[in-house]
């Protein structure tokens, strides 16, 4: 049986571990990149960041509804990939990002949505 310290580390632990890697700077640093909305290019989903640090993932299933998911941006401390949901994130151009799930698919590519004036 753990002692009363253990158990208070071992819930610290718990507490504390999703929290690594991420620092307050990268991710208002990536957030003031990615705020808006942005599109797959088959138009079956997307993700949209809000100013707050929060995100939404749209995917539009089969039985024609779409499907959302609120989420939270997070940022590991080391490279420069990022999350909202499952699946890292990478730049790869100004306006374009991907989402690989690293399961040895062809990552899903996103387009940033320009506001029409």
């Amino acid at each position: 049986m753990m002692k009363r310290s253990q158990v208070i580390l071992f819930a610290i632990g718990l507490l504390v571990l999703p929290l690594q890697g991420q620092t307050v700077h990268k991710v208002a640093d990536i957030n003031k990149k990615v705020v808006g909305k942005w599109i797959s290019s088959d138009q079956k989903s997307y993700i949209e960041f809000l100013q707050n640090g929060s995100c939404t993932n749209g995917e539009l299933f089969p039985d024609g509804k779409w499907h959302i998911e609120q989420n939270k941006l997070f940022v590991r401390e080391s490279g420069g990939d990022f999350f909202c949901g499952s699946g890292s994130l990478t730049f790869t151009g100004t306006n374009t990002i991907e989402r690989d799930f690293g399961m040895g698919g062809n990552p899903v590519v996103f387009h940033r949505r320009v506001a029409h004036p």
